[in-house]
């Protein structure tokens, strides 16, 4: 790149901008120091001036910094890696990052970082070098040249493919909550046998069993595999949600039609002596507050514990570990304040390190179609909806499904005088509060409540 122009022009959206180069910053240096904004059309050299001087307000005004000074070394940018490295660490919990010393990468298990794979970990930062995307090769820019929209893009960015890639990764936990939410805790059984042998006493052997008629305490999944089909089993590393689905009916087809009918009469009995309760006064449920943040509320933590899933750290009480949660019934629906998020560390079982309390580590389902139906009867009392079972528990709207065991339908609205799903269905380990709110606020303008 010639070097020896007398300006460097700068040419946006709205006017052209010139910079006289010298012998202390040269065209090269102001040219590789120029953000890429979406203002921005070109950047060329010339041996006369063109449009008005950038000084130093104009450069802070179109980016946020004087970018001569940058190029003259006299100013620092406004960025780079360790600021960039303490921006996402606000953000993201410690165990979906991973700093190795250069690179910082986001992962969906650190564990398995050393594997570098792309279905678990994607750089977002060298020390060089910020990577738009959080794919490696894709929109890279020097940290010379980084603005603050840069960063927020970045950011989003990463967020977008943790959720993503969260949302493909299975194991036995994840599977087993999918079971039991769609067939109940009386036909799928966990199994969790200790070694005798005292010099394994910490290997235990994990699998999920199906209690049918047919095939009772048949093995569908373990720690290593799960049974997607009769006599055929894949890694969790390799396994997709398409396959998941496939391996969830083939479980579905392992009962009979009468043991379905039994757990879809049960679970709506459930549903019945759920909303018949919700009028008692003498200890009254407070009310929940959507949306919720990824902090666990503290019902969610005592029945975290009361699950087994895990262990409490109460840091302010000489590191004392906790198996139980005692809170106050009014604080039911209202999640950790901050104080609480400092004072208490959460670890899975089987993990060594302490992580701050939040629902995606721990692994917890905020809805079902349990929580889902005494929260949408006690927004719209009266006779709205109802539950009806064929095979598996559906609720109804005006004679349209609405949710269902598998999920519900965030998207619906009335045509023609029908309620109709303008949308797929929901999985209920993938519902968020939002989605829960798109439906509240259709149900209000479908019913006509004001």
């Amino acid at each position: 790149m010639p070097e020896k122009y007398l300006y460097c022009i700068i040419q946006t959206d709205d006017d052209d901008f010139y910079v006289k180069c010298n012998e202390t910053a040269t065209y090269s240096e102001i040219y590789k120091n120029i953000p890429r904004t979406n203002e921005l059309r070109c950047i060329h050299g010339s041996d006369v001036p063109e449009g008005r001087e950038l000084t130093p307000g104009i450069s802070r005004e179109l980016f946020g910094h004087d970018v001569v000074a940058v190029a003259n070394n006299t100013a620092a940018p406004p960025w780079n890696y360790e600021k960039f490295k303490q921006h996402v660490k606000a953000i993201f919990n410690p165990e979906n990052l991973e700093d190795c010393d250069t690179t910082l990468y986001i992962c969906v298990d650190k564990k398995l970082i050393h594997k570098r794979t792309t279905e678990n970990c994607a750089i977002i930062a060298t020390q060089h070098n910020l990577f738009g995307c959080g794919v490696c090769g894709d929109n890279i820019t020097p940290w010379n040249r980084v603005i603050d929209s840069d960063v927020n893009f970045a950011t989003r960015c990463a967020v977008r493919w943790l959720d993503k890639a969260n949302a493909n990764v299975w194991n036995i936990d994840k599977y087993y909550a999918r079971l039991v939410s769609l067939f109940g805790d009386n036909l799928i059984v966990r199994d969790k046998t200790e070694s005798p042998d005292p010099n394994f006493a910490n290997q235990v052997h994990d699998c999920i069993r199906v209690m049918c008629s047919k095939h009772e305490g048949l093995i569908v999944a373990d720690e290593d595999l799960v049974l997607l089909t009769q006599g055929t089993y894949c890694p969790w590393s390799r396994v997709n949600a398409e396959q998941i689905e496939h391996a969830t009916q083939h479980v579905g087809k392992l009962f009979t039609e009468t043991e379905l009918n039994q757990m879809s009469e049960k679970i709506i009995k459930q549903i019945s002596e759920g909303t018949q309760n919700k009028h008692h006064t003498k200890h009254p449920k407070p009310p929940m507050v959507l949306p919720r943040s990824n902090v666990p509320t503290y019902w969610e933590v005592a029945m975290w514990l009361a699950d087994g899933k895990g262990e409490l750290l109460d840091t302010n009480n000489f590191n004392t570990v906790l198996h139980t949660f005692d809170y106050n019934v009014d604080k039911e629906n209202e999640p950790l304040p901050p104080l609480a998020i400092g004072q208490y560390k959460v670890r899975l079982r089987g993990d060594t390190e302490w992580h701050d309390a939040d629902i995606r580590y721990m692994g917890i389902q905020r809805w079902d179609l349990l929580k889902f139906y005494k929260y949408i009867a006690t927004r719209f009392p009266g006779d709205h909806f109802k539950c009806q079972s064929f095979l598996i528990p559906v609720i109804y709207l005006q004679d349209t499904c609405i949710a269902s065991e598998f999920g519900c339908y965030p998207s619906i609205e009335k045509v023609d005088g029908k309620v109709k799903a303008t949308e797929p269905i929901v999985n209920w380990d993938k519902v968020s509060d939002q989605d829960i709110m798109n439906m509240e606020k259709a149900i209000k303008i479908i019913l006509g409540v004001v």
